[in-house]
């Protein structure tokens, strides 16, 4: 089974966040603020943020997704980001 299209040429970064327990909305408005900054960035493609499966003390996992590492890393290196 062969891959779609758009996701040929796209880059991923996972990231891995450990939430302090009770802050799990907050860091749900927090990602929903950082998806409406990357969603300016040149070559942005989504993101997936899945909660914890394991109960409390899991990981947040995100996939931040962009069509080449260059506006991958520019993201990263952002002030926007920084801030």
């Amino acid at each position: 089974m062969s891959a779609p299209k758009d996701s040929e040429s796209t880059i991923t970064e996972v990231i891995l966040s450990k939430v302090k327990p009770g802050q799990s909305e907050a860091y749900r408005a927090w990602a929903v603020r950082m998806q409406a900054a990357q969603a300016k960035y040149p070559g942005y493609c989504g993101m997936y943020l899945q909660p914890p499966t394991s109960g409390p003390g899991g990981h947040w996992t995100t996939l931040l997704r962009f069509d080449t590492t260059e506006h991958l890393l520019a993201w990263k290196n952002s002030p926007a980001r920084a801030a």
